[in-house]
């Protein structure tokens, strides 16, 4: 935690001087600078409680905080980003459609796109930069000279004619519920279920080896892999040079490691499921929470760290794992590792996914 504050570089600099707004406007920046430094960039949503608070107004202040935040949402337009203040659990009125307008802010998606976006803490300096160049950003808003700049920039983040925002909105909703009812349907199944369920794949996948790959040789190789043996688990252990370990926990029980592939199988290519640098010896129940993404591995200074799905950090150190555990990838040459980035980049992302799902539905 400690380390990501040192990160904001400007945070404790003295607030520059100028107008009441603008010195305000600086003050709001340092303290989404601050929000997002803990938290990998992601700026937490926040109320418009915290945000009076955070400029330093009363609640009754309105007026002024709308003008601060204006300014800032202003520059963002000008620099292309979206808008800091859609970060915010609830947005100003003055951003919905008020059914007169030819077109409408997608307000869905400029909204999931300011509060998924990684920050780096130098955008938050540009953007304080370009707040000192504006005028009173108000008549800007509505200059009838910048409507197509507003309507194009808008349209980066989603469909501009009006009601389509809604309808998109609903449409994501319905799909990300569906989701979730599997999921959860997923969840409460027995342990016979889940095995059944993995069984079943298996025979499938099986099956379309059997069907389109006519070679012998190359369809037990394909076989062998996708129950992480043979040549490929082999040439894993082969790869990592460590000889049969587990390459998290450094368990060094044979039977119990298995050849896990990063890129699902059913993603991947022949080639890609038979490519050491897409796998991982892992012992059983790791290989199984990282088959299910429930656990993965971050990039971050030249190094891969451990992170966990939210519902297994109660449990986890039972089973010797913990958030931060080191994957070193040092021995990869230049061309492995890229292609470890790629694969890794993929299973990280669909973890990422899932621990959204999870937060949307905590708080419903």
């Amino acid at each position: 935690m400690e380390e990501r504050r040192q990160k904001n570089r400007w945070s404790d600099s003295p607030v520059r001087r100028g107008g009441e707004s603008q010195q305000k406007t600086e003050i709001f920046l340092k303290w989404l600078a601050n929000r997002a430094a803990v938290n990998d960039g992601v700026i937490k949503p926040f109320t418009n409680d915290e945000r009076f608070e955070a400029m330093g107004y009363q609640k009754n202040s309105g007026i002024a905080v709308g003008m601060v935040q204006s300014r800032v949402d202003f520059a963002c337009f000008q620099l292309g980003f979206p808008p800091l203040g859609l970060a915010a659990l609830t947005p100003y009125p003055a951003w919905e459609y008020n059914g007169n307008a030819s077109w409408a802010f997608p307000l869905a998606g400029m909204t999931k796109a300011a509060s998924e976006r990684q920050w780096r803490q130098e955008e938050f300096e540009t953007i304080l930069n370009m707040t000192q160049k504006l005028p009173d950003v108000k008549q800007l808003w509505v200059s009838p000279e910048m409507e197509a700049e507003r309507r194009e920039w808008a349209a980066l983040f989603g469909s501009t004619v009006p009601g389509d925002d809604v309808a998109v909105a609903a449409r994501a909703k319905a799909e990300r519920d569906l989701e979730w009812t599997a999921e959860a349907n997923a969840a409460r199944k027995s342990p016979q279920d889940l095995i059944d369920a993995s069984a079943q794949h298996l025979i499938e996948d099986l099956a379309e080896l059997v069907r389109d790959v006519p070679d012998v040789t190359e369809r037990d190789q394909l076989v062998k892999a996708r129950i992480g043996q043979g040549r490929f688990r082999a040439d894993v252990i082969a790869k990592w040079g460590r000889g049969e370990v587990c390459a998290l926990t450094g368990a060094a029980i044979p039977e119990m490691l298995v050849a896990s592939h990063i890129k699902p199988w059913r993603k991947s290519s022949n080639k890609e499921r038979l490519d050491p640098i897409n796998g991982l010896l892992l012992v059983a129940n790791v290989d199984r929470l990282f088959d299910r993404n429930l656990i993965s591995f971050k990039y971050s200074r030249g190094e891969y760290f451990s992170v966990l799905h939210p519902r297994l950090k109660a449990a986890a150190g039972k089973l010797g794992l913990f958030e931060g555990m080191r994957l070193s990838t040092s021995h990869l040459g230049f061309t492995d590792a890229h292609r470890f980035e790629s694969y890794m980049n993929e299973h990280f992302g669909a973890h990422l996914e899932l621990v959204a799902q999870a937060k949307v539905r905590s708080r419903q």
